[in-house]
């Protein structure tokens, strides 16, 4: 889910959630804070999709979706408008 919500930011951002030399420091900052959203890089991103993409990369897992299946409905439903 994590990563999936990171290629998300990724596609609509075009550049990581977060700026740091090495995978090693990037998962460090990652379980001390969220990223800035994506729709703070890219102003066309709908809030509702960015705000799905945050809850995704939670530093906090109990607070992201409980499993795959649940991102996959959210994104569904945010789709279908």
């Amino acid at each position: 889910i994590y990563a999936l919500a990171v290629t998300l930011f990724e596609l609509l951002t075009l550049r990581t959630p977060f700026q740091c030399g090495t995978f090693v420091a990037r998962a460090a900052v990652a379980k001390e804070r969220p990223p800035h959203a994506p729709h703070y890089y890219n102003r066309e991103v709908p809030r509702a999709l960015s705000r799905l993409i945050m809850r995704a990369l939670s530093p906090k897992p109990r607070k992201r979706f409980a499993n795959g299946a649940q991102f996959a409905r959210m994104l569904w439903e945010f789709l279908d408008g």
